[in-house]
């Protein structure tokens, strides 16, 4: 069968429907691409989900080649592959320090830190993850933090246990439950008189 110009592939008829397909699917696809010349490296998705970063399952679609520029149409029953351009063989580079982490912060920054870490939104497969790295980064800041004179006395113990981690989760809930009070009031609370 046909898969793109001047580039066949062997093909099986599918049990599931019947129709033509290649043998060995989406690899035959990349296959035809190495032969081509393309040198194909992993695209940014598939080495985010093989180092654990992201759980969202990479489909194979989309291709990350290095090299030469792709214009051909690559596919079979209207599904194409998508093409993403690598640039060097390099390693990612992340930060070896995280510059605000640097500052010295308040007692109360930090455990806003905390209190922020917990309340973000856990919507979709990255959001856990983005709160165990906010909270990791509360805790970093947290050894930077500094009493201010109008701090009130509970604010130490309360950023100790949280900075430590090993507090129990009724103990976590009694004290970001203070937190959220502190931090964000509910508007339908009576004020004080």
């Amino acid at each position: 069968m046909k898969i793109g110009q001047g580039l066949y592939a062997r093909a099986r008829r599918s049990p599931l429907d019947g129709k033509l397909r290649p043998e060995k699917g989406l690899d035959t696809l990349k296959e035809a691409l190495r032969r081509l010349g393309v040198e194909i490296v992993p695209t940014r998705a598939e080495r985010a989900y093989n180092s654990g970063r992201s759980e969202q399952v990479p489909t194979g679609r989309v291709v990350g080649i290095r090299g030469k520029r792709i214009r051909r149409k690559i596919g079979y029953d209207g599904m194409f592959l998508g093409f993403e351009r690598a640039g060097a063989d390099r390693e990612e580079r992340r930060p070896t320090a995280n510059p605000r982490a640097a500052a010295p912060i308040t007692v109360r920054e930090a455990l806003r830190l905390f209190w922020e870490a917990d309340r973000y939104p856990i919507r979709g497969n990255e959001d856990w993850r983005a709160s165990a790295a906010l909270e990791q980064e509360a805790r970093v800041r947290a050894a930077t933090a500094r009493p201010s004179p109008d701090d009130p006395p509970e604010f130490g113990p309360w950023l100790g246990a949280l900075s430590s981690g090993r507090l129990t989760p009724d103990g976590r809930d009694d004290i970001m439950e203070e937190l959220y009070v502190l931090f964000h009031p509910r508007r339908d609370a009576p004020e004080d008189t």
